[in-house]
């Protein structure tokens, strides 16, 4: 009787030592398949533009990712799921994602994305209303080794930005450092006004010609590969176009090869990239009415009176009011600040004139016409 009662007990043990054993070998096996799921629905969710999904997708994956390699691929998406949302203190989050891509001496295939976007907050309004430093300063450059980009700059945030972008390219040439580096300079050209005068002017001219150059054998590239109307796609080439068409439509002044035609092609693109781009993403459709507002004032301006019906059109979809969009009040409330010769600023209240609805829209944000 001992006997059968202590085989019975053994028996017990066995059975709960092979379900130990099964239970463990079953969660190794489907740890990784659970995290492959979250991660291709986090990026599925980024696609789309639904950030909140994508970040609550995405932390899930980071906390089952079954290697350090694995983890580093979930917190990509997540840094850039924080980055678009942009809401309390998601871009100090994703910058220190970015940041730690970068001093990762194991990690190598993100560290040129990541100088990408931390590049990107020089195109970004400081946080905090009585704030004058740019995003830059506050999230990026507010730490070492990366306090070095401003020392080595004398304080140069542009000269600081473009050397983020320059590192990018170090480790992998894109189309959206080039791009940004392009976009940059011409900012700064844009303020000093449209006439070519310096040629201090004409070699930053030259150096954006260059960036255009190398951006499009990429853009070429990318664009050839896959649909341009998918919206995966048309979401990464975006900014590229966006960047390129502000950028031509600068140099314009500097070189006769550079056509009315060919400028309005590179903004037709961009529209046409953005339009298809903006179909699941907000933020992407308000930064299409940004361009809409720069080629609006890039044809007022070249052309002098000759394009107002497109430019008619292209205004008429601001027949908005305050606060319909975010991100555009900001914008045009931006511009107010700009240098007196910026070519967009003094394009304003001309183009104000041409469109009753985007008169409106000023007026409903505080900019009245003729100010």
């Amino acid at each position: 009787m001992k006997a059968h009662s202590f085989i019975k007990i053994v028996f017990a043990f066995l059975v709960l030592v092979c379900i130990g054993f099964g239970s463990f070998f079953l969660y190794k096996f489907e740890q990784p398949n659970r995290f492959s799921l979250l991660l291709s629905t986090a990026r599925a969710d980024f696609a789309k533009g639904d950030f909140d999904a994508a970040i609550q997708a995405s932390a899930q994956a980071v906390a089952l990712a079954p290697t350090e390699s694995d983890a580093t691929d979930a917190k990509f998406v997540l840094a850039g799921s924080l980055y678009e949302r942009g809401k309390g203190n998601d871009l100090a989050t994703a910058t220190a994602y970015y940041k730690s891509f970068i001093l990762n001496p194991n990690d190598t295939l993100y560290k040129s994305s990541a100088y990408v976007h931390l590049g990107s907050f020089y195109f970004s309004p400081p946080q905090g209303s009585n704030s004058t430093s740019t995003l830059l300063q506050q999230l990026v450059f507010n730490t070492p080794p990366f306090t070095e980009y401003l020392t080595q700059t004398n304080g140069n945030v542009m000269a600081a930005a473009i050397a983020l972008y320059q590192q990018s390219i170090a480790y992998r040439p894109s189309a959206d450092a080039y791009s940004r580096i392009a976009l940059i300079q011409a900012i700064e050209l844009h303020h000093e006004g449209i006439n070519p005068k310096s040629n201090s002017q004409i070699k930053v001219a030259r150096s954006i010609r260059q960036e255009i150059t190398a951006e499009d054998a990429l853009l070429g590239t990318m664009a050839s590969s896959s649909s341009i109307n998918s919206i995966v796609v048309a979401s990464a080439l975006w900014r590229d176009y966006y960047a390129r068409a502000r950028a031509l439509g600068t140099i314009f002044y500097y070189f006769p090869d550079i056509s009315n035609s060919l400028v309005d092609a590179g903004y037709e693109r961009a529209l046409s990239v953005g339009n298809t781009a903006s179909s699941t993403d907000s933020i992407t459709k308000q930064q299409v009415l940004f361009l809409s507002v720069s080629y609006s004032a890039s044809l007022n301006a070249r052309e002098n009176g000759l394009q107002n019906k497109k430019i008619q059109a292209l205004l008429s979809n601001f027949s908005f009011k305050a606060g319909a969009y975010p991100l555009v009040d900001q914008y045009l409330l931006s511009i107010r600040k700009l240098p007196a010769n910026d070519v967009v600023l003094r394009q304003i209240p001309l183009l104000a004139k041409l469109s009753p609805v985007f008169s409106a829209y000023l007026s409903s944000i505080g900019w009245k016409t003729g100010l």
